[in-house]
């Protein structure tokens, strides 16, 4: 063996002992950058608020740990629905904060087991307090854990899981709550700064019940979805599809047999394909059984749909909301109708000067009288830029029209509906019906109803300034 040979069989591992740590090295210093800017981009969808951040990095590994709380809008809505209280007047809720710990392990061989970047096992927080609790239900078991691979390009995959448990407890009142939960499993893959992604999510069961026959059920829920980013990094507009499924959803109140619900086959889809700088959003949503008590008023649909969405417009608008919700000064009831309009005024007059169009594709529904039917569409027709500067003019180019279908008893029904039966005797009650009937005899007889059998039709219509109700003319002005 010559002597460069020799060298060279010294040198190589070596090489390779001082390669490893600088690119162990190298991966870290990206994967922190490439976390602060997912925080970045995550406080821009004005969800959540990065609160803290600590970042400790070493050689091989690194360990994170950051606290989140709702962004400032979406604490002041969630409090406002809790309490009854004033958008941006809510008092700042601390229990609405948590915190993550995320263990990193640095490539191109984190853990000895794959090849990667970098492989980042993340869970919450607890409290020494929380954390007992937990601990009888799921002993040594994380309540949620990610796990999350990045490759080295960029992009990468992660799993979310939950696991299951069964457990029982006494309420303040005395009463035993037995609570089951089947495990959640949640799998994404995305590209390098999220261009692309795909997901799916699967929540089998939720149930809650308790001594006396109360019992709420989640079962079946599934997700799917895949999003193409459109324009740049800062964009939050994407095309793609979703889908999401439920079995059922049930509320039953013990000796309280009129306050219960039962949703079942519950479907939403969305399918949103991009096209010369157009977006075209469907959307369909639908349940085979909808019962409030014994009424049930399924199968329920409703689709919809916006044609003709400019791109770069609509992303315009999306951000520019997000940048004014992100302040809880523009949620106070004062100044949100006021200030939203100023802000978005330009927006929205770019984004409606490309004619979008607006269509109820099809709202279905039923109750003890039989079926109704809604069908509908709206744009703007012909609008110009100035005609935005005159609410008169642009009247003018509002182009609408619905066709609803329904049992002549439904349309009854809705018209005396409101009145609360113990105010009235039963002679009052059948006073009201016969007036409302009369008044739907007298729109038949005068066209603006047709009848065909038992039920009625009618096709609204504006167009050009000018309403019309099955053909004729309607409303102001009309003779």
């Amino acid at each position: 063996m010559n002597k460069p040979t020799r060298v060279a069989l010294i040198l190589a591992p070596l090489a390779v002992a001082l390669a490893y740590p600088a690119g162990a090295w190298f991966l870290g210093r990206r994967v922190e950058a490439n976390f602060a800017g997912q925080y970045e981009k995550l406080e821009q969808q004005g969800v959540l608020k990065v609160v803290s951040r600590d970042y400790q990095r070493g050689l091989f590994d690194a360990v994170e740990t950051v606290s989140f709380e709702l962004a400032p809008a979406m604490k002041s809505a969630l409090l406002m629905g809790m309490k009854g209280a004033v958008p941006g007047d809510a008092p700042v809720d601390p229990g609405l904060r948590f915190t993550v710990r995320s263990t990193i392990q640095h490539g191109p061989l984190p853990g000895g087991k794959t090849f990667a970047a970098a492989l980042v096992h993340s869970e919450l927080v607890l409290g020494a307090e929380a954390q007992a609790e937990v601990k009888k239900v799921l002993g040594d078991a994380k309540p949620l854990e990610l796990v999350t691979r990045y490759a080295f390009l960029g992009g990468g995959r992660s799993e979310l899981s939950s696991p299951a448990f069964k457990t029982s407890f006494r309420t303040e009142k005395g009463e035993n709550v037995q609570l089951a939960w089947d495990g959640l499993k949640a799998e994404m893959e995305f590209g390098a700064k999220l261009r692309h992604y795909t997901m799916q999510v699967n929540v089998p069961r939720l149930e809650a019940s308790d001594d006396k026959g109360t019992r709420m059920l989640v079962s079946g829920l599934r997700f799917s979805g895949e999003g193409q980013r459109l324009l740049g990094e800062d964009s939050q507009m994407y095309s793609g599809r979703s889908q999401f499924d439920m079995d059922e959803v049930s509320l039953k109140l013990a000796e309280q047999a009129d306050k219960t619900f039962l949703l079942q086959k519950l479907n939403y889809s969305i399918d949103m394909p991009a096209k010369d700088g157009f977006i075209d959003l469907s959307a369909k949503m639908g349940a085979e059984v909808v019962k409030v008590a014994a009424q049930d008023y399924g199968p329920v649909h409703y689709d919809f749909s916006l044609r003709h969405l400019q791109v770069a417009a609509a992303d315009t608008l999306q951000r520019k909301a997000s940048e004014l919700y992100a302040n809880p000064a523009n949620m106070t009831a004062a100044a949100n109708s006021r200030v939203m309009l100023a802000a978005l005024q330009e927006p929205m007059i770019e984004l409606l000067k490309h004619q979008p169009e607006f269509r109820i594709d099809r709202l279905q529904f039923r109750n003890q009288h039989g079926e109704a039917l809604l069908t509908g569409a709206l744009k703007l027709d012909g609008a110009k830029p100035e005609d935005f500067a005159s609410p008169m003019l642009l009247m003018g180019k509002v182009n609408m029209q619905a066709d609803l279908k329904l049992p002549a008893a439904m349309a009854v029904s809705f018209m005396t509906a409101g009145k609360p039966a113990a105010e009235e005797d039963e002679a009052q009650a059948a006073a009201r019906t016969d007036m409302a009937l009369q008044q739907v005899e007298a729109f038949v007889a005068q066209g603006y109803l047709e009848r065909q059998g038992e039920l009625v039709q009618a096709r609204f219509a504006l167009s050009n300034g000018a309403m019309t109700l099955n053909d004729k003319p309607f409303g102001p002005g009309a003779h």
